[in-house]
């Protein structure tokens, strides 16, 4: 192999494994492949036509992340990620496997099959691991306009949980875009969905307090972790959760692999939710109480054997 030849094929390697296995045809000129070079590699199975212009390298098995990208190449300048596909990236909605979603400002969208195409004057446009994507909170008020009300108050809690967005970066979202079709339906639903780990917390602190138990140190570091509440003495570690408890599948299992982490360096974790800090205040302050009457008297220093005279 020629050593021109050896560095244009380094290069293809290189872009396709910064880009999760896709490359567009544009790139590919531009690194010296001439058409005919092109055609012959996708008649051989070198390459995959994903969307037209846009290839996979190699083979089919693209991750959400290369298709996600393919979606932005055949969009072309300035596309990023929103709606459904920015929620995917910001991990408040699993994967659906649907079609990716991007939107383009202020120019005309070429039909492109496989993708869903909207357009806007101005966008709040972020990075998120490399991908052009739309905010969290534009995000959401993308979202109001088009998801189902369940998944639609499943991601809006989600991304509180997270500390990805707050009341007041999703209204501010809701200011700056007044005639948005999804701006009234997520208005009203900030009315009706879970409170923010700001107000779980509150509400636990006070249900302790008037339940007479210790009060424990807010957002304290465990090990590498921050714990919503932790008697540090007891090794006893609160969490508040909202959706990410039981409403997706992603931050379930994160949370538990923390949890069994935190066991590991000697902490017992307990869970609570809001409609149990609400509805159950009792068996909240009794299981904790139990739990700290416990580690209290399982981490007390052996009293000193009584001296024979």
């Amino acid at each position: 192999m020629r050593e021109g030849r050896f560095d244009v094929e380094r290069a293809v390697a290189a872009l396709g494994a910064r880009q999760a296995g896709v490359v567009s045809r544009r790139q590919l000129l531009a690194l010296g492949l001439s058409p005919r070079t092109i055609a012959r590699r996708l008649a051989g199975g070198r390459l995959h036509a994903l969307h037209r212009g846009v290839y996979a390298v190699g083979h089919t098995a693209v991750p959400w992340e290369g298709r996600a990208r393919a979606a932005l190449l055949a969009a072309g300048a300035g596309a990023v990620l929103s709606h459904h596909s920015a929620a995917i990236a910001w991990r408040i909605l699993p994967d659906g496997g649907g079609p990716q979603e991007v939107t383009v400002i202020g120019r005309t969208p070429r039909h492109r099959p496989g993708i869903v195409v909207h357009t806007a004057c101005t966008l709040e446009v972020g990075d998120h691991r490399g991908l052009p994507v739309t905010g969290p909170a534009r995000t959401l008020l993308d979202l109001a306009a088009h998801a189902p009300g369940d998944a639609m108050a499943r991601a809006l809690a989600e991304a509180q949980v997270l500390r990805l967005a707050t009341p007041a970066t999703v209204r501010r979202a809701i200011r700056q875009s007044p005639n948005h079709h999804g701006a009234r339906a997520l208005a009203g639903m900030l009315a009706t969905t879970e409170p923010t780990r700001t107000k779980l917390e509150r509400a636990l602190l006070d249900l302790l307090r008037r339940a007479g138990l210790p009060r424990p140190l807010v957002n304290a570091m465990a090990g590498p972790y921050e714990a919503d509440a932790l008697w540090p003495a007891e090794r006893v570690i609160l969490e508040t959760d909202g959706w990410s408890a039981h409403g997706h599948r992603g931050a379930f299992e994160r949370d538990r692999a923390r949890d069994a982490d935190l066991q590991a360096r000697g902490y017992t974790v307990l869970r609570f939710t809001w409609r149990q800090i609400s509805d159950e205040p009792l068996l909240v302050v009794t299981r904790v109480a139990q739990v700290l009457a416990h580690r209290t008297t399982s981490t007390r220093p052996p009293s000193e054997p009584p001296v024979r005279r």
